[in-house]
């Protein structure tokens, strides 16, 4: 899905309407230790969160969306389990900067 969504405002719009940020973390939960899942579900996240005036839907409100679904403990989580996976830990610290300047 990330690779679908990532430059293409309508198809982020379109997952966007389908639940994926839910959809999504319900999916790192339940596979908690993969890294490669996580990598995957990071980058998504943080393409649907990303500062884009293209994109249909209230990036506040889906930054809202992950924090009331407990996105900082389910990252929390991850840097104890990809403390060593750089990408992991940046697109991680890129989703909270993100949602960070939306609510300062």
């Amino acid at each position: 899905m990330q690779n679908a969504s990532i430059s293409h405002a309508p198809n982020k719009s379109e997952l966007f309407r389908q639940n994926a940020l839910v959809l999504t973390m319900n999916a790192m939960k339940r596979h908690i230790g993969d890294k490669d899942v996580a990598r995957q579900a990071l980058a998504l996240l943080y393409s649907l969160i990303a500062p884009d005036d293209k994109v249909k839907y209230s990036l506040a409100q889906a930054r809202q969306s992950l924090l009331a679904n407990g996105i900082v403990d389910l990252l929390e989580d991850g840097k104890v389990a990809f403390g060593g996976e750089r990408d992991i830990v940046a697109t991680s610290k890129a989703i909270l900067n993100t949602i960070a300047t939306t609510f300062s």
